[in-house]
């Protein structure tokens, strides 16, 4: 979701520099911006297709290529043969990002569906929790509740002090808390299945 997002803010700075201080650069350096602003939007391209045409540039560059497992490169190959109906998580499953052997970390696990929870939970997969940062950015509201009910470990994490302005595991347990409530619309609801003791976890133990 960042990557997409910070691509189409860059495309959107250049495309309305472009437009106004165009003039003032050199022809070299007008050519390139132009280049770059002729790939298109990527706001208009989707997660799988991002990651699909990521794969295809890795396993076209002969530099990266030499980096690559036999194993890895056949996956690649498969993997941009596959349907654009695909759920990111089954995505990141296909390329082994989801191995059990080696835990997956996923930083704040705020956009997803029941499909890509479901993946989640049958590989082991552990959702780092920024309440306090993605309440400051305005990057949506992760899906705790459901995380919990389907068997994913959460656990809670800072972003640092300049996306969170401040660094405090309590009050980031308090801010987890407050945005199910107001995600589900039910307090009573909530309360019955995450009381203090899964965020206490989350806080603690799971982080651990």
């Amino acid at each position: 979701m960042e990557t997409i997002a910070g691509n189409a803010a860059v495309h959107r700075i250049y495309s309305d520099y472009l437009k106004s201080y165009g003039d003032r650069l050199s022809g070299s350096d007008q050519a390139k911006m132009q280049q770059m602003i002729d790939k298109g939007a990527p706001s208009s391209v989707d997660r799988l297709r991002l990651l699909k045409r990521m794969a295809r540039q890795i396993h076209s560059d002969p530099e990266t290529r030499r980096q690559l497992t036999g194993d890895d490169e056949d996956r690649l190959k498969a993997f941009d043969a596959r349907p654009n109906t695909m759920t990111a998580g089954a995505a990141l499953d296909f390329l082994g990002a989801f191995d059990p052997g080696r835990p997956f970390l996923m930083i704040h696990g705020a956009w997803t569906n029941p499909d890509n929870i479901e993946t989640m939970a049958a590989k082991g997969v552990i959702v780092t929790h920024q309440a306090g940062s993605n309440q400051r950015l305005s990057s949506g509201i992760a899906p705790i509740w459901d995380y919990a009910k389907a068997g994913v470990s959460v656990t809670l994490g800072i972003d640092g002090a300049a996306s969170n302005d401040g660094i405090s595991v309590f009050s980031t347990m308090k801010a987890a808390w407050n945005l199910q409530n107001m995600d589900y619309l039910d307090s009573v609801q909530v309360s019955r299945f995450l009381d203090a003791w899964p965020f206490i976890r989350a806080a603690t133990l799971e982080g651990a």
